[in-house]
């Protein structure tokens, strides 16, 4: 029996290189480099004081823009983290004191092992958005302890803790798109409101994915997706759970075992005239390559 109480937590993650880099979100970042003094051995941690954190800087940057302070900001601190706990160390730390932390397409590489195999009463969800900003989105049948437990076990580079657990009903966990949408409001107006909350026309694109994809893959298909005119963001949803269970033989529609994920890309476009040809050529530029 399903219970009637669900849990939900977002985390959001920042594109970055093969080190974790932090970038300065707040005025003053002593905070969080005190947190990861704390957690960190000191030798994998770089500061603008450090002298060689302009060598391992460079030697991570792949876009020459990031090469000079006119066109990009040094970051607050380069962690080289050792092991797994290194980097969820660096994002408690981070949602800590409010420092963003780039890193979304290692954690969604990781990601796309995991959540086809979680347990029945978990999902996950991945919302990237312009700029590589990758939104984690969960719910869970159950109380707080047990899902933080859970995600240390099977998935401890997302570093969820239980200030990212939010209690709710199964009605208010399956209206959160809806409300994330809407600017304000009760559950009740906002399922309720029949207003149009946006005039653009909007268009989305399924694919379904049976091999998980390379990192490097998933670099190239942000970077090609984002730079096309309307392009909006791309929902990855997981298969698993009940679905592994029904034989891929059994029924022709692809909810069932083998199948890793949903990848849903939007389109959105103000201009109806163009909309259309702009959706085909857009889809079709857009080729996975599973």
């Amino acid at each position: 029996m399903l219970r009637g109480l669900a849990l939900v937590f977002s985390v959001s993650f920042f594109s970055c290189h093969l080190t974790s880099v932090a970038s300065l979100a707040s005025p003053d970042g002593h905070g969080f480099l005190q947190c990861l003094a704390g957690k960190i051995p000191s030798e994998l941690v770089y500061t603008q004081s450090s002298s060689n954190f302009t060598d391992v800087l460079f030697s991570s940057i792949k876009n020459p823009k990031f090469f000079t302070t006119a066109t990009a900001r040094p970051p607050l601190c380069i962690v080289t983290p050792g092991d797994a706990s290194h980097v969820q160390a660096a994002v408690v730390c981070g949602r800590r004191q409010g420092v963003r932390l780039r890193g979304a397409l290692e954690i969604l590489t990781r990601w796309q092992h995991v959540a086809p195999s979680l347990p029945s009463d978990l999902t996950i969800r991945v919302i990237v958005k312009q700029g590589q900003q990758a939104l984690f989105q969960a719910v869970y049948l159950g109380a707080c302890g047990a899902l933080v437990a859970t995600m240390d076990k099977q998935f401890p580079k997302l570093g969820m803790t239980s200030a990212d657990c939010q209690q709710m009903t199964w009605l208010q966990s399956a209206a959160t798109p809806l409300l994330s949408f809407a600017s304000n409001g009760t559950l009740e107006e906002v399922l309720l409101d029949r207003t149009v909350w946006t005039s653009a026309f909007t268009k989305a694109k399924s694919d379904y994915v049976l091999r998980a994809i390379p990192k490097d893959v998933w670099k190239d298909i942000f970077s090609r997706w984002f730079a096309m005119d309307g392009a909006g963001d791309i929902i990855l949803e997981p298969h698993g759970g009940f679905m592994d269970s029904v034989p891929a033989a059994a029924t022709p529609y692809p909810h069932r075992n083998g199948v890793l994920k949903t990848i849903w890309s939007l389109i959105i476009c103000k201009n109806h005239r163009i909309f259309t040809k702009l959706f085909v050529k857009s889809t079709d530029q857009m080729i996975y390559p599973v």
